[in-house]
């Protein structure tokens, strides 16, 4: 887990970490990467093949083009720097991992003249360094997502652009380009993305930019005809939410937490979400869940090898700061035996304080939290 902020009203941008032991609840001492990099919000951090963390660009009064690793042990992590930068600077850009080794880091927001850019380019870990891809997106785009589907692609929909729009483009690896693909039925930013056990991927929530609150809609991706279809609606409006895969083996999908202000600037935020759904392929439907014990925006959420679903952080305003972790799955108590736990559990770590909290394949950058698996 990276820390981003530590005062939100008066951004102190942290370079500090943590390791955490899902098994047995305990957090390791706080690391730090003095010398190696400076602190950062809004970026990416991406698990590599090779069992290290890449983290991405970010922001830090401006918007950053370089990049370090870190390398967790049992309980810390160490950094090292990478000394090729990107040839554009980039925050809230995606950082997605893909079947050959590399990964591709698409648009972000590079300054505010610029604004967000329709530029990619690709990390190399085996040589750490930085390569453009050879055309750029059909939109610029940054609070967008990124997915890499079966058949080795990635989905970039949507965004804040000229505007939040509702164009989607496909990267392919073999020829290193961008197409153009969809559009999508509801311009969305702030949504989030996540690829289906049919291969298909399903997008939420957001924020259309128009009037009236977050958005509620969902809508599916076929990369089989390239198109968007409707898909169910969840029962509360939400952006900024956290969303991951149930690791029971159903291909069920948590949404959780999030805000539906009408406003979908991050850090402009006033009705922040503790509620949960549940989105269950096999009926096609969404349907309510047990609430967090806490309300968060903007959280990390992360299947694990232990069977659970773990929320980290997020972000509850200036005045409010930031939240702990809690876990939800089948080993809490379970009444109905629907493989759900009945509440979600406030963990026994000790709470950390982090701000904006991403997985390593998801859309906006901050603080990352990454089931890097049990070891014997």
């Amino acid at each position: 887990v990276m820390n981003t902020i530590e005062q939100p009203a008066t951004p102190i941008y942290l370079n500090t970490g943590y390791v955490v032991d899902h098994l047995t609840g305990s957090v390791g001492p706080e690391f730090s990467c003095d010398g190696i990099a400076v602190g950062r919000a809004i970026h990416t951090t991406t698990l590599l093949d090779d069992g290290r963390i890449v983290v991405i660009g970010g922001y830090n009064g401006a918007s950053l083009n370089d990049a370090f690793s870190l390398n967790p042990g049992t309980d810390t992590a160490t950094c090292s720097a990478v000394t090729a930068t990107m040839a554009t600077p980039r925050s809230q850009h995606t950082a997605t991992p893909l079947g050959n080794g590399k990964v591709l880091v698409t648009g972000g927001w590079v300054n505010g003249t610029t604004g967000p850019t329709s530029s990619a380019e690709l990390f190399d870990p085996a040589t750490n360094s930085f390569a453009p891809v050879d055309n750029a997106m059909s939109e610029p785009r940054n609070t967008h997502t990124a997915t890499l589907l079966a058949d080795g692609r990635v989905l970039v929909a949507a965004g804040f652009g000229q505007g939040i729009n509702a164009s989607a483009d496909l990267y392919n690896s073999a020829s290193n380009s961008f197409s153009a693909t969809g559009p999508m039925a509801q311009a969305r930013a702030a949504h989030r993305a996540l690829l289906l056990q049919d291969g298909r991927v399903m997008l939420t929530g957001g924020n259309s930019g128009g009037t009236g609150n977050a958005l509620a809609s969902t809508e599916m991706y076929d990369p089989a005809t390239g198109q968007f279809s409707a898909g169910p609606v969840m029962n509360a409006a939400r952006q900024w939410h956290a969303m991951a895969m149930l690791p029971d083996g159903s291909g069920r999908v948590l949404l959780a937490g999030g805000n539906n202000d009408a406003n979908p600037h991050w850090n402009n935020q006033v009705n922040y979400l503790n509620s949960a759904e549940i989105y269950d392929p096999a009926i096609g439907q969404i349907s309510a869940a047990p609430s967090m014990s806490t309300y968060r925006s903007m959280a990390g959420a992360a299947s694990l090898s232990t069977g659970e679903v773990v929320l980290v952080g997020g972000y509850l305003g200036a005045a409010n700061g930031f939240p702990g972790s809690e876990y939800y799955g089948a080993d809490q108590t379970d009444t109905d035996k629907d493989g759900i736990g009945d509440a979600c559990d406030v963990s026994g770590s000790p709470v950390i304080t982090v701000a904006d909290i991403t997985l390593p394949e998801t859309e906006l950058g901050g603080t990352a939290v990454t089931d890097v698996g049990v070891q014997a």
